[in-house]
């Protein structure tokens, strides 16, 4: 097996790249999701995260806190350390599991 075949590095969305990952995941979708996620990202309210494998986009998920920040809440749970996927459809049309850190199935 080729080292290579494992190599997938990922990192938060650039500017630059939207009208590629655009191309890639949402061809023909004029409403522009990978830009609506990214503006997310350009907001500071969330982080679009893309996987690259040799150079070009395999995945993306956009991970966003939109619970409380205020003391009440954050001396009881480690927001830094907690995340929820939102969800939505992946392109079978079947919908994507729900999950919260500590369920990993």
């Amino acid at each position: 097996m080729n080292q290579h075949e494992f190599d997938i590095v990922v990192k938060p969305a650039e500017d630059s790249q939207l009208d590629l990952l655009e191309e890639v995941f949402s061809p023909g979708n004029l409403t522009y999701p990978q830009h609506r996620r990214f503006e997310v990202q350009r907001k500071g309210e969330g982080v679009f995260l893309i996987a690259w494998h040799t150079n070009h986009p395999i995945g993306h998920f956009l991970l966003r806190w939109s619970g409380p920040e205020d003391p009440r809440v954050t001396q009881y749970i480690d927001v830094t350390h907690s995340a929820f996927l939102e969800g939505g459809r992946h392109e079978r049309g079947l919908p994507q599991k729900r999950c919260s850190d500590g369920d990993h199935s």
